[in-house]
This record gives C-alpha cells, sequence and structure tokens, in this order.
C-alpha cells in the first residue's frame, strides 16, 4: 500500500527548502513543503491541542489554534494561541485571544476554528474553564489579520470539549450557519457568530465534532464513551436532530484519562473524526482503535469508514495506516475532503522506534496521508525531521505527561496545512507544512482591485498584488468587481466587497456609484405628532425607495426601542400611550438625523 517518497520543492519563495514528493499514477502529485513553526512568540512554553481552517476560493488566509501556556509564572495559566497568515502559510503573526474580561479565568483552552467560504470569514473560540466562564467565538473579517472582540456563545459552567463548524443554511445557500457542538449540546448562530441559540442536548457522550454538508444538512460525531462510535444529524439548522446513528462499534474501550495502549504517560481519548466531501456529500470518518496485541504491546491502528448516503449507513471499518515491523502506534488523526474530493489527514506515529507500551517516554512523529481515490487507497508523508520525546512536553507534572488530545487540518483550494505539535527542540511547539496537491502548476484565474482579471501561476499573481482564485480561469470566472461601499453611515467608498467587510463597512453592491447610496445621503428627515388618546406617530421619509423592505430601529424617550420597516419611501411608527413631551430619535442607522420632540397631550 505505501509507495516511496522523493525530495524537491519548486515554491518561488522558498526555492532552495527541501520537501517530499509523493506521486502515483492515478492521482494528482502533493508536494510537502519544510516545517514551518506558527506559534512564533511562544518560546519555550508549552503548547498543544491544535486546529487549523483555511478558505477554498482564498487560500492565503489561514488561521491556526493551540493551548498555549506562555502566561504562566508561576504555575500552569492556559490561553487560546491563535496565528494567522496572509500569505498562504510562508509567515505568521501570532498572539492569544481571550473571553470578554467578566468571563476570564486562568484555563482557557480547547480551541476550535471554522470558515465560511462564502463570505471568507474565519471564526476560533475555545471554553473559560470557570464558573463565569463559558464558550467564546472571536470573528475575523476577510483580509484582516486580526480579530474582532470576543463574544460569548454560551457563558456557562461545566462547559467541555467544543468543537465549531459553518455552513450554508439549509434552503437558504445565501446565508450562513454556524454551530459550536460541546458536551453539553449544539449551538446555533444565524447573524455570523454574534448571537447565539439554546443548546440542543444530544445526550451523553465526549468529542461531540460538528460539520455542515453542502446542501446544509449537520451532522455531529461523538464517542459515546462506550463501544460506540456514533452520529447525529440536523436537517432543519440544528433546532432538531434524527435517533443517534452508530458509525462504527470499538474493538478496545479505555477511559479519557488513560494512555495505557502508547509508549509515554499521556492520556489519548479516543474520539472521532468527521469530513464531508463538499461538492457531493460523503462522509468520512475516522477513529483509532487497538487491533491486536503483539509482542505484549497492543497494536492502535486508524480505522475509516464512509457514507455515501447522509450517514444513513456505513462501510466496515477497516485499517488505513502504514506500520512496521513489529507495528507502531497511529493516533489523533484529522482530516479534511478538498473541492476535488481529495481526503487529507494529519496524525502522530510512533513506527520510526520500537519500544513497548510501558515506556516512560515515547517517541513519536508527525504523518500527513493523502487519498485520491476516496479512501480506497492512501499514501503518507513524514511531516517531522526527526521523533521527538513525550516528555518534553514544556510542563512539569512529575510523571504525568500531556501532548493535548488532537491534531488540526485546514485546506484551502489546493493547498493543505497540518497543524501539529512536535517538541524535537526540547519543548512543544506548533508546526505546519505548506502541501500543495495536483503536480505542475498552472495559470488560474488572478483578481485585481479594479476588478480586472489575468491567468498567472499563484505566485505571480501575489507578487502583483492580486488574489488567486483555486481552480478557475478567467475565462470561466468573473473576478469582483469594486462598488459602493458605505465605510460609515455617510461615508462612501468605491471598493471590492471582501474590502469593505475588513474596513467595517456595507457593501451596497458591484459597480453601484456612490452617490445617494449611503443610509444618510438617503434618508431625507424624521417628524412625528401625537394623536388622540396619547398614540405617538413617528415617519422617517427616504429620498427613494432603495430601503423599501429594510428594517430600521426607533427610540421614544431613554427606554422604548421599536424595529421598523421601511415601506416604499417611508418608515411608520404607532406606538402608546404617552402624555407630555417625547423625544424621537432614530437609533439605527444613527447619525443621520436629529431628534425631534413630540408633544402628546
Amino acid at each position: 500500500m505505501s509507495r516511496s517518497c522523493t525530495y524537491r520543492y519548486s515554491r518561488t519563495l522558498m526555492a532552495a527548502a527541501a520537501a517530499i514528493l509523493c506521486a502515483s499514477t492515478a492521482w494528482a502529485q502533493f508536494e510537502v513543503g519544510p516545517q514551518i513553526r506558527i506559534d512564533v512568540n511562544g518560546g519555550q512554553a508549552a503548547a498543544n491541542e491544535t486546529g487549523m481552517a483555511s478558505l477554498h476560493n482564498d487560500p492565503d488566509e489561514i488561521v491556526g489554534v493551540w493551548n498555549d501556556w506562555r502566561d504562566s509564572n508561576p504555575g500552569e495559566i492556559i490561553r487560546m494561541g491563535v496565528a494567522v497568515s496572509s500569505d498562504g502559510g510562508l509567515t505568521w503573526d501570532d498572539f492569544l485571544v481571550r473571553p470578554p474580561q467578566q468571563n476570564q479565568t486562568t484555563v482557557e483552552g480547547d480551541p476550535m476554528t471554522a470558515y465560511d467560504n462564502r463570505t471568507g470569514t474565519l471564526w476560533v473560540g475555545a471554553i473559560s474553564f470557570a464558573g463565569n466562564g463559558g464558550l467564546f467565538v472571536a470573528r475575523k473579517r476577510p483580509g484582516q489579520n486580526s480579530f474582532e472582540p470576543s463574544v460569548m456563545a454560551r457563558a456557562v459552567a461545566g462547559a467541555d470539549k467544543c468543537w465549531m463548524d459553518a455552513g450554508p443554511r439549509p434552503g437558504n445557500p445565501n446565508a450562513t450557519n454556524l454551530y459550536i457542538a460541546y458536551n453539553q449540546g449544539v449551538l446555533r448562530s444565524e447573524d455570523m457568530g454574534q448571537t447565539w441559540s439554546a443548546p440542543v442536548s444530544l445526550g451523553q457522550g465526549l468529542g461531540f465534532l460538528p460539520r455542515v454538508g453542502p446542501q446544509g444538512e449537520l451532522y455531529v460525531m461523538y464517542w459515546d464513551v462506550s463501544t460506540g462510535m456514533m452520529m447525529r444529524r440536523s436537517f432543519d439548522g440544528g433546532r432538531t436532530f434524527d435517533p443517534p446513528i452508530r458509525v462504527a462499534t470499538r474493538l478496545d474501550v479505555w477511559g479519557t484519562q488513560d494512555g495505557s495502549r502508547f509508549p509515554g504517560t499521556f492520556r489519548a481519548p479516543s474520539l472521532l473524526y468527521l469530513a464531508v466531501d463538499p461538492a457531493d456529500g460523503t462522509l468520512y470518518a475516522v477513529y483509532f482503535d487497538t487491533t491486536n496485541i503483539v509482542g505484549g504491546n497492543r497494536n492502535v491502528d486508524l480505522y475509516f469508514t464512509k457514507s455515501e448516503n447522509r450517514g444513513t449507513s456505513w462501510d466496515p471499518p477497516r485499517v488505513i495506516n502504514f506500520d512496521n515491523n513489529p507495528p507502531g502506534d497511529q493516533f489523533f488523526p484529522w482530516l479534511e475532503v478538498d473541492l476535488e474530493g481529495n481526503i487529507h489527514m494529519v496524525l502522530l506515529d510512533s513506527k520510526n522506534t520500537i519500544q513497548n507500551d510501558n515506556v516512560q517516554n515515547g517517541m513519536f512523529d508527525a504523518y500527513y496521508m493523502f487519498s485520491g481515490d476516496g479512501g480506497e487507497s492512501w499514501e503518507e508523508a513524514r511531516l517531522t525531521p526527526r521523533s521527538w520525546n513525550s516528555n518534553d512536553d514544556g510542563l512539569n507534572r512529575g510523571n504525568s505527561q500531556f501532548i493535548g488530545d488532537y491534531m488540526g487540518l485546514g485546506v484551502g483550494g489546493n493547498l493543505v496545512y497540518p497543524c501539529y505539535i512536535s517538541t524535537q527542540n526540547g519543548d512543544s511547539d506548533i508546526y505546519t507544512n505548506i502541501i500543495e496537491v495536483g503536480g505542475n502548476p498552472v495559470p488560474q484565474a488572478c483578481c485585481f482591485n479594479d476588478g480586472s482579471c489575468e491567468n498567472l501561476l499563484r505566485s505571480e499573481c501575489t507578487d502583483r498584488g492580486g488574489r488567486s482564485r483555486f481552480g478557475d480561469t478567467c475565462e470561466t470566472f468573473q473576478c469582483p468587481q469594486p462598488g459602493a461601499c458605505c465605510v460609515t453611515n455617510f461615508s462612501c467608498e468605491i471598493l471590492l466587497e471582501r474590502d469593505c467587510i475588513a474596513r467595517g463597512g456595507e457593501f451596497m453592491g458591484e459597480g453601484l456609484p456612490c452617490e445617494d447610496i449611503c443610509p444618510c445621503d438617503v434618508i431625507k428627515k424624521l417628524k412625528g405628532k401625537c394623536k388622540g388618546a396619547g398614540t405617538l406617530k413617528g415617519i422617517l421619509k427616504f429620498k427613494n425607495d432603495s430601503w423599501d423592505g429594510r428594517v430600521v430601529k426607533m427610540g421614544v424617550g431613554e427606554r422604548l426601542r421599536f424595529d421598523v420597516t421601511v415601506r416604499g419611501k417611508k418608515a411608520t411608527l404607532f406606538t402608546c400611550c404617552f402624555a407630555g413631551p417625547q423625544e424621537l430619535k432614530l437609533l439605527d442607522p444613527d447619525g443621520c438625523v436629529s431628534p425631534v420632540i413630540v408633544n402628546c397631550p
């Protein structure tokens, strides 16, 4: 099943660097670039439990996350470390993202990521483990290298192990739903992560992982903490879920704090991982389980299964990893599927060192695996330059080690970004590699800020300040055109939609001019009067009907707030009952008209 690998690398900006090229006559080639550390400001502090996300249509934008101990002094203080790259993983900025101040504590971990190709939005999030804590999320708009202030998705004690995903809203491909699954249920956001529903419980389990299919169907994988590798489905945007479906049955069961099947003294909870083909909706799942006992050591392998009917039935699980003799252990996989249906996976592997399960310190490597035929056959490539020691975890816990509970991997177009821990330098650091799939690069659509397009190689497009569109040429893809952007309610600029959003503005449409288009340019005046029995009538008039059907917010006095729908060229508010002078004001959009005083009898 395994094939040989040769070494080369051809990326323009790193022509001298070594890399691994694996090829198959049946599949596209893939090139694995050298290691790149992404927790660049982490020093020698501990780091583990990784995640990664990128955008299919804009693979230059990537975010990575991990548990970060850099603030520990003394004791263990855990934060969510976040790294951002806007040049396809060549360079990284890293920093800490924390919950709102009132929800902060000393332990903030279990990081997660999500992406939305429709809008170019990326999210990170984690759990604040305290009575005043809960789940928090921060949003990165396209083109930005920083995140908006975090919001609490759920302020609650007892939250554990969360993951996040985004995708189309069922029945509405032009809207996005964002989901968080954790031990208490599934949260849903329909406004890009700013507000959240209450949790919908899925029952007992661990490692709840949400994945969204191409039609907005929601799948959540989890381990039932016994023999069951389970899944729940929702076809109404996470409001209700079908009964549990058994994906696979474990051969071996061990506790969440147990690591006795592996060399070293770290824990290794046996979770289940899922990916969805973004084109045809095929589901792929992988988990690790004990296959047999060889020489007194348990042989832990990766088991793979798939479903082509939305999870109703699953293929019999089968081992897919590559083993030495004696066999090593493969664990902590993460998998993703690209737009072409290729499956990508990162994992940890002990096979390069002959060692027993009961040794104090385990030796491991990170590996990348690739399948271009729906998981029927696989290629692999070693990512770490040498095996690393589980004892070099950056922590001082005596005989108890901690290397985290999972790895991460992101896919953007034909670029793959594994995200993994390695202690190769004597402490735990976070690394990625730039993996390019598809053999020899070909010119593709390169879009510029003025809306023009040229077919260029990816590196040439980046050098000229354009953005490369994976899988398209100028003949098949219409580059986004600039148009009116209301940067504020009364300030307009001609920008691309992504640049408008990055500025915090509202994009009014491609090709639209700036004249009389932003709210304060269109709003004519606000007036009010009081009718019999103290009924207040407020009227907001517009210069044209461009706001027909939209909602404005009016206020009366200090406490009353009303959402009013615009009909044609005006929005009319009726409310009662009042006596004496009342201040009527426009709250949203704000700054356009002055408040008016309405005298009620």
